[in-house]
């Protein structure tokens, strides 16, 4: 998906979007300080979502034989699919 594309979409989810200048964390700093005022919805914060990510872990362990692969590569941003995968492997202890 292109930025354009993304932000356009956002903008139709929502009653008002705003561009933050900066880095993503810039992004991340002013979500948060405008939580203050109004409930901040992102998915990554939400209880039981890294719950639901874990059944990434899940699926490879069952694909690889009910053995865990001794490397797990994954692109990442937020750090989500790895924790994802952490807490999978926890489970499986």
């Amino acid at each position: 998906m292109t930025i354009g594309l993304s932000l356009s979409y956002s903008a139709s989810c929502v009653r008002q979007a705003e561009r933050v200048p900066g880095p993503r964390e810039a992004t991340e700093e002013a979500a948060i300080a405008a939580s203050v005022q109004t409930f901040y919805t992102s998915h990554n914060w939400q209880l039981f979502f890294l719950q639901g990510t874990k059944t990434l872990g899940y699926e490879l362990w069952e694909d690889f034989g009910f053995k865990v692969p001794d490397n797990i590569i994954v692109l990442t941003g937020t750090g989500l699919k790895t924790t994802s995968f952490y807490a999978a492997r926890q489970n499986k202890n």
